[in-house]
């Protein structure tokens, strides 16, 4: 019942709209433009980064505008050459069904589900006998973190490539670990532990900049022998660029600061800002997104201290006429959340 419930959970994770990142839902043949990378460096250095990189370019970025130092970034389009039709194709899955209602695309062939969201093409996969149901090994049985970083980078590099004419690579990010624990009765405190799944999550780079929020992320899970037991990925990676921004199209974190708090009407004698981050906004996988563009988030905690009360905000970078740019894409989101748009499935969906 536990293993049933938690692969439900994963499938209803995924949910509406566009295939190949093209707003009319149509789906063109042929390669982008380049090539995607992964960071191999990575595995010898084995340095997991968490949110740092997000943090640490706030820092970069106020030094480059106040030196009135050149700066180079671009606006990306978001895209994908896979529709859902080819997802499932290039898989040889069988038995598509359509569920309209949950507004994702789910299919199951054999011992793999498979679900993806329309909007974002975020996708999940699961093999339902070994996800979450071996017994495990000891921590001593492991192997070392960096037989599963390479492991679980392969995949990506088997199922994103290639994709993009910009430097966009994932670096590792967290490591997880599924643990099973027993007990005698009589001697609560004499646990055994076992390691059934080690998760990997990937954190990902475009141009030397971090990309922050969810859509930046992959997660594969392993088990202890590395045999691929699930996968968390979205599919739309950045492509062509759409305009490339100066230092004179980009906010200063002050600036971006100010816009937050008063726009959203925070008081600063109640709350503190205790985390900023700037880099490549990707928002997560029920949202409409066509291009990716610098952002900063901020994270602002109650000066009381308590943690219930936690806010956050996102805004755009950027600033002059390349603003619309963002505005436009991001009003589109807007629109699915107002009118809690459910499913606007291409045509060539609909046959499945």
């Amino acid at each position: 019942m536990i293993k049933k419930s938690l692969i439900i959970g994963l499938i209803l994770l995924a949910g509406t709209f566009v295939s190949c990142g093209n707003k009319q839902g149509e789906c063109k043949s042929g390669p982008l433009t380049a090539s995607f990378s992964v960071s191999q460096a990575a595995l010898s250095e084995m340095h997991l980064t968490g949110d740092i990189p997000g943090a640490q370019a706030v820092d970069r970025i106020d030094e480059i505008l106040s030196s009135g130092r050149s700066l180079r970034m671009n606006i990306y389009e978001l895209n994908s050459p896979d529709c859902i039709n080819d997802l499932i194709q290039n898989r040889h899955f069988v038995s598509p069904q359509n569920i309209e209602d949950s507004r994702d695309v789910v299919i199951q062939d054999n011992e793999t589900v498979c679900a993806w969201n329309r909007n974002s093409l975020y996708e999940q996969c699961i093999n339902e006998p070994l996800f979450n149901s071996n017994p495990g090994v000891s921590r001593e049985e492991l192997k070392p973190d960096s037989f599963y970083i390479s492991e679980a980078l392969n995949i990506l590099k088997h199922d994103l490539a290639p994709r993009t004419n910009a430097h966009y690579q994932f670096i590792p990010y967290k490591r997880k670990y599924g643990i099973n624990g027993s007990a005698p009765a009589h001697e609560p405190e004499n646990i055994t532990e076992t390691v059934f799944e080690v998760a990997v999550g990937f954190a990902s780079e475009l141009d030397g900049w971090p990309v922050i929020g969810p859509g930046g992320k992959a997660y594969i899970h392993l088990m202890p022998d590395g045999t691929p037991v699930a996968k968390k990925i979205y599919r739309k990676i950045p492509g062509a660029a759409v305009v490339t921004l100066s230092e004179n199209d980009i906010k200063s974190p002050d600036e971006a600061l100010d816009e937050v708090i008063q726009n959203n009407h925070i008081d600063m004698n109640k709350y503190k800002l205790f985390r900023s981050e700037f880099g490549y906004y990707y928002r997560g996988k029920n949202s409409i997104q066509n291009v990716i563009a610098p952002h900063y988030a901020f994270f602002f905690e109650p000066v009381d201290g308590r943690f219930d009360t936690r806010i956050y905000h996102i805004v755009s970078a950027v600033k002059g006429e390349a603003s619309q740019i963002v505005s436009d894409d991001q009003n589109l989101e807007l629109e699915r959340k107002q009118n809690n748009i459910k499913d606007i499935t291409p045509a060539q969906e609909k046959s499945l």
